[in-house]
């Protein structure tokens, strides 16, 4: 199985914020910014959801996903507000970056061209930006491209 952890570098405690099974299961963990930290999460191998934890309040919070289709690669501002990839089942297919503060709505904050995926996403407070680090994956070839994008 697979399990996403959250360590206090302080004190040294740990909380265990999901895990799942071997075999199909699925985690990625995110980013952890301020006292928010994100993280992917498939049980069955063809869901696959982020989930927002905020460490203050210690609540989990998965960003709604009503039409079903790939949530990945979260990040997260101070203040909450995730940034993921929503995509189709295939490798750069139809693949959007969105915005979910907290309490949403999610809204899209960017489009990734046809056989381009996301990876790797940092988010950092730029002034009154959200600065957007990733990793563009070319599907075709596995090319690796390193991006920046600003969101306000």
């Amino acid at each position: 199985g697979q399990q996403v952890l959250l360590t206090n570098l302080t004190s040294g405690a740990t909380r265990v914020l999901a895990s799942v099974p071997g075999g199909r299961g699925f985690l990625e963990a995110g980013q952890v910014n301020g006292n928010f930290a994100v993280f992917t999460q498939s049980k069955t191998g063809t869901t696959f959801n982020v989930w927002v934890y905020n460490i203050a309040q210690k609540t989990l919070t998965v960003i709604p996903n009503p039409l079903g289709k790939m949530h990945t690669s979260a990040a997260v501002n101070p203040f909450g507000t995730a940034y993921f990839e929503q995509s189709g089942a295939g490798c750069g297919e139809n693949a959007t970056v969105e915005e979910y503060p907290v309490g949403g709505p999610m809204s899209a904050a960017g489009t990734l061209r046809p056989g381009i995926d996301l990876f790797h996403p940092f988010l950092f407070e730029n002034g009154p930006l959200d600065s957007f680090l990733f990793a563009k994956i070319h599907c075709q070839g596995g090319g690796i491209d390193i991006y920046k994008t600003l969101f306000s």
